[in-house]
């Protein structure tokens, strides 16, 4: 629920009998706390701590915001009997291969995996990006889930054991920006490729994406031209929340690690290695065209957005939560951690 424009915005977040209001001054939110009490039955509880299993813990001193799920972590690790699980650094190993065949779970055990990654999406959609591949890996089996398949899943359990406190850092300035990338036939059972973006704004990571092509690309330049369009149609909403908070729009800086379709977004030409492509992907063109976006090239060790698209190596991945905004300064670092 909103009210005002531009850097008037009052923003009521509001969910079920739980609301939070943001506006640029305490005065402000406080006028509209009680534009919304003189309406409904409602008590000010004060600066949010807790909201929705998300820690929010601001730091006056640094300006910096860090929003994390440590509770909710520690909660499903002793639901599922994880909690003195020994820790690990990666979520998922860079040589693991899931597949359709292996003994296939019981119904008991069939119900506590599907049951699981209930709780992991919830994590990983919340403050946990870089988790997003490997939960998103193992989903596509929860129709029928192997032996093999929930020991990947634990493996996932172990990396948050080592991880509970880890959250979304965010500063007091930064503009919107993002990354796409894309892992080309990456599934091995129907040959489509893994496509991921990834948003920063304030310094920190605030919407990620890590999904299976609906289609098959017919070259590298194919599936990361499809993944920059879908990053494309995200940052024009993005764009425009953040224009209105801010009250003026500037372009969005897109970073793409594809020479090939740099130069297919600057220069839109039909030939036999690009007519395939559907017609609906040339929207970043458009956009590009116009001034709404900018994409620029990034090196492929610099793309934050690897971590959404394949598994990676410990300092591979450290690289990319670092490059995410996210931090953890409450985490136990002198727990022993083994490699997956």
């Amino acid at each position: 629920m909103v009210g005002g424009n531009g850097l008037n915005l009052c923003l009521i977040l509001v969910y079920f009998d739980d609301h939070l209001v943001a506006k640029k001054t305490m005065a402000a939110a406080k006028g509209a706390l009680r534009v919304v009490s003189d309406t409904f039955k409602a008590r000010e509880l004060g600066a949010p701590a807790y909201f929705l299993r998300l820690h929010i813990e601001p730091d006056e001193a640094v300006k910096i915001l860090l929003l994390h799920q440590r509770q909710y972590t520690a909660t499903l690790l002793q639901r599922f009997g994880m909690a003195a699980a020994h820790p690990v650094r990666l979520p998922m190993s860079t040589g693991v291969k899931l597949q359709n065949t292996g003994v296939f779970l019981t119904p008991e055990l069939e119900k506590v995996y599907q049951e699981l990654f209930g709780v992991l999406l919830y994590l990983c959609a919340g403050t946990r990006p870089e988790i997003s591949y490997a939960v998103g890996r193992l989903t596509r089996h929860v129709a029928s889930p192997t032996v093999g398949h929930l020991a990947a899943a634990k493996m996932v359990l172990r990396y948050l054991k080592s991880t509970e406190s880890l959250g979304v850092r965010h500063q007091a300035d930064g503009d919107l920006r993002g990354h796409c990338d894309t892992d080309i036939g990456a599934v091995a059972d129907t040959r489509r490729s893994t496509k991921g973006h990834m948003f920063m704004y304030m310094g920190g990571a605030i919407a990620w994406d890590s999904k299976v092509q609906p289609t098959v690309a017919a070259s590298t330049m194919e599936a990361e031209f499809i993944a920059s369009a879908v990053a494309a149609k995200n940052a024009i909403g993005l764009r425009r929340l953040c224009g209105f908070l801010e009250g003026h729009d500037t372009p969005v800086f897109i970073r793409c690690d594809s020479q090939s379709v740099l130069a297919m977004i600057n220069n839109p030409v039909s030939s036999t290695r690009t007519k395939q492509v559907d017609i609906r992907h040339h929207v970043i063109c458009e956009r590009v065209a116009d001034g709404t976006l900018a994409v620029r090239y990034l090196a492929t060790g610099e793309q934050r957005a690897d971590a959404l698209t394949k598994p990676l190596g410990t300092i591979e991945l450290l690289k990319c939560v670092d490059g995410m905004g996210m931090d953890d300064n409450a985490c136990n670092k002198e727990a022993p951690m083994e490699e997956c």
